[in-house]
Order: C-alpha cells, then structure tokens, then sequence
C-alpha cells in the first residue's frame, strides 16, 4: 500500500471487516492494522491496540465519505417494532404472530 492513511478507528476486528469488506466492494483497497491478532505479534496488550482501517492516500476522501454514508444509515435505522398478533375469538388472549394456536384454550382456527 503505498502512503496509507488511516480512516477509521473499529470498536472490534468485526467492525474493521466490516469496513474493509465495504470499501474493497467499492474498489477501494483497505486493510486492518491493529487488534487482538496483532497484538499477539508484539508485546502490547490487546487491549491497547484497536483495529484501524487504513486505505492509501489517493482514497482516503472517497473512503471517508462511504463510511459516513454508513455510519448515517447505521443510525438512521429504525427500531423494528413487533408485528401484530391475533386475538382467540373463545377466550379473548392475545397470540403472537406465527403461532397459530391459541396457549391458553388451545383454539386452532384451522380446525374449525
């Protein structure tokens, strides 16, 4: 890699690959420095040494403007909210969705 500059700074080597595997698919050559297999290289604890993504120099704008792509839809996302059940016509209780008997009566609409 000719004159690397570092762009991002992983919470863990997944996110580090993460990162990698996203800037490569956009032709973009990326590599991990640092972390826990690192670390077993050297002498520092592998608490002190975090995975950082390094790209070279002639990439490092459009590597940063994909990772903020990224780290704005990563926020952005919404919250999944649970899907709605059904309610047993005999005893009134509220099933989850994708259970198709009723716990409590033991109803099974697909019976009747």
């Amino acid at each position: 890699m000719n004159n690397p500059v570092e762009v991002y700074n992983a919470a863990d080597e997944v996110q580090a690959s993460l990162i990698v595997g996203m800037l490569q698919q956009n032709g973009i050559r990326a590599q991990v420095i640092g972390g826990i297999l690192n670390a077993a290289l050297g002498e520092l604890p592998a608490s002190s040494v975090s995975p950082r993504v390094w790209v070279n120099d002639s990439d490092e704008t459009a590597a940063r403007q994909l990772i903020e792509t990224w780290q704005l839809q990563r926020t952005s996302e919404q919250p999944v909210t649970q899907l709605p059940g059904w309610t047993c016509p005999r005893c009134g209780t509220d099933i989850e969705l994708g259970f198709d008997v009723c716990w409590k009566c033991l109803y099974n609409p697909a019976a009747c």
